[in-house]
């Protein structure tokens, strides 16, 4: 049987949930009250221009950073829109960073509307989540605009992941409506936000106040960075949210070093992990038509069942590794494509999927296919490019699996 997204929620520990939240009120009272050392300007200028240095997905020649109070200004031009908004999450998880100012321009090589809006369809529709979704395209001057109607706001920013990733794209508009099957209470939505950033292990949600009207859900509080701040505007995403506010939740990069969890990671039950983990695959677009079985035993979580797509498996992988309280998984997920799709099928859909994206594109790479195998073969500059181009591969229907044999220069 499907789980349901409130009745999950509400079977694990709402209650306690919220009333931790009602103490983190207070403890953030105390905290704030309390004297702390900001991080210097120049402090973190230096360690955000090192950490550009060091990416390889930015060209940090062509990227100027100020700070002033803690706010970061990014300035330049970069070629892609993946690469501007890699620039700003790079600047958003520098410690004392409170918000970054994005007026990085992205500057690519001339392709027309034509183009553009034929590889931004073909995207869609060649990408196993994306693919039954009534979306519409339109492009003009290199700005991507998206139209339609979703079930969630996580479909909603995966399309938009989707298309910005296309070669060319130097801006997206994303006017995507939510149409949610059936309305919900301010108490459910809560319940269900306090859980999200409870269970999420990538944030520390001791701070975060959480409050909803009509739909309309306000964050308040502290987190210790601005990469917090988007995961827990991200994490309050649930069904039934109309808007949502961060203009409140501040970033005190203190909090994070001063506060430890309500408790330690080893004295979670493995029974409520299971039902994190779950909840975490229901708002998941790539993971959520599948349900995963989930068992636990000591934080260790294992993943059986069966998936029509690699990237699914992963992404679930990815899922239960974010949760608050496991220490390993292992994925025993099967890949079974719905329909059986011909080598060569295979082979083209990868190739046309390299081509598009505007990291890869430039490199020269073989591919193979082989009953679903793939392997990449070939040079590239960087680890993170050769993990992308995996990334890219394994979302292709019919790749049960990728072999990446491309190996880095230098």
């Amino acid at each position: 049987m499907r789980l349901n997204k409130s009745s999950l929620f509400n079977a694990t520990i709402g209650s306690a949930a919220l009333a931790c939240l009602m103490s983190g009120t207070a403890l953030h009272a105390a905290n704030s009250s309390a004297s702390k050392n900001d991080i210097k300007d120049d402090r973190i200028e230096t360690t955000l221009e090192g950490e550009f240095w060091g990416a390889k997905s930015v060209d940090a020649n062509a990227i100027d950073v100020t700070v002033a109070g803690g706010i970061v200004t990014l300035t330049g031009s970069v070629n892609n829109l993946m690469a501007k908004e890699s620039a700003v999450r790079i600047a958003k998880m520098i410690k004392g960073v409170r918000s970054v100012v994005d007026r990085l321009e992205v500057t690519t090589a001339e392709r027309t509307d034509w183009e553009l809006e034929r590889d931004v369809i073909t995207a869609l529709a060649q990408d196993p989540a994306t693919d039954t979704w009534e979306i519409s395209v339109s492009v003009k001057n290199g700005n991507v605009t998206l139209n339609g109607t979703v079930s969630s706001y996580a479909e909603r920013d995966l399309a938009a992941k989707v298309a910005r990733s296309t070669r060319g794209v130097t801006e997206l508009t994303n006017q995507l409506e939510v149409n949610y099957d059936s309305d919900r209470t301010d108490y459910e939505i809560k319940s269900d936000i306090v859980q999200r950033l409870n269970w999420d292990a990538r944030l520390d949600d001791e701070l975060v106040i959480v409050e909803v009207e009509d739909g309309h859900v306000t964050l308040s509080g502290s987190v210790g960075s601005d990469y917090e701040r988007t995961i827990a505007r991200s994490d309050a995403w649930v069904t039934g949210v109309r808007s949502i506010d961060t203009e409140e939740l501040q970033v005190a990069w203190w909090s994070r070093d001063d506060m430890q969890r309500r408790q330690p990671w080893s004295s979670i039950d493995d029974e409520a992990i299971a039902d994190a983990i779950e909840a975490a695959f229901l708002f998941d677009p790539r993971v959520s038509s599948f349900n995963p079985n989930v068992a636990v035993d000591a934080g260790v979580v294992t993943l059986t069942g069966i998936v029509d797509n690699l990237k699914a498996k992963r992404a679930a992988a990815q899922n239960a590794k974010n949760t608050v309280g496991v220490w390993r998984v292992k994925n025993y997920l099967k890949v079974r494509p719905v329909e059986p799709r011909s080598s060569d099928a295979i082979k083209r859909d990868v190739e046309e999927a390299l081509t598009r994206d505007p990291l890869i594109d430039r490199y020269d790479i073989s591919i193979n296919a082989s009953n679903g195998q793939v392997y990449l073969y070939g040079d590239v500059d960087s680890y993170y490019d050769k993990e992308h181009a995996e990334d890219l591969a394994i979302k292709v229907n019919g790749v049960t699996d990728v072999r990446n044999k491309l190996q880095v220069d230098g």
